[in-house]
């Protein structure tokens, strides 16, 4: 099982989000899944809403928010059922989630679909995505996936942290083509 968001705060910047379920919590509290934070977390509550994945289908419900959640512009009432392209927003002026995929399949995780080397790159002075933030979902990556190498760069201006990086994401790149096995700096 997985789904993917997009999220979209504010000023229009948006993220993606993946999960592999069953259950998702969305809110301000770091200890939710998507933890919620910046722009963001605006009007959102600690455990705002939950997203719960099945093979019967994907459910959202409000988690008691203080503002409400609503699915493709309505306030939820109850648990919903949950489609690609359903747009999920954190009370009538927060956060927008829009569903990308969703996976519902109940197969066995076995060591082949498990492991799936990740990069992630972070600038330490974004003022978009704080490191703090990203951090926060590379341990969550971590317990989901063997292999995740996270380079934090001390720049601010995104554009120069994606040519810094440059010689880290080739390095990558070519480890998986010649087949070994990529770094981890996951506990």
């Amino acid at each position: 099982m997985n789904i993917r968001l997009s999220v979209a705060a504010g000023s229009s910047h948006l993220t993606t989000f993946e999960h592999g379920g069953p259950v998702i919590c969305i809110g301000r509290d770091p200890e939710c899944d998507l933890a919620l934070q910046g722009e963001a977390a605006d009007k959102v509550s600690r455990q705002h809403a939950r997203i719960e994945l099945s093979a019967g289908g994907a459910t959202l419900s409000d988690a008691g928010s203080s503002n409400g959640t609503l699915l493709n512009d309505r306030l939820l009432k109850g648990p919903a059922p949950l489609r690609v392209g359903d747009r999920i927003q954190m009370g009538y002026t927060g956060a927008t989630l829009t569903v990308l995929e969703l996976d519902l399949d109940a197969r066995p995780v076995d060591q082949a679909t498990r492991v799936r080397p990740l990069l992630v790159i972070g600038g330490e002075g974004d003022p978009m995505v704080p490191i703090t933030m990203t951090a926060q979902v590379v341990a969550r990556l971590c317990k989901q996936r063997d292999r995740v190498q996270f380079e934090k760069y001390p720049e601010l201006d995104p554009g120069r942290v994606i040519g810094d990086s440059v010689r880290d994401q080739i390095a990558w790149i070519q480890a998986r083509f010649a087949g070994r096995p990529s770094r981890t700096n996951c506990p």
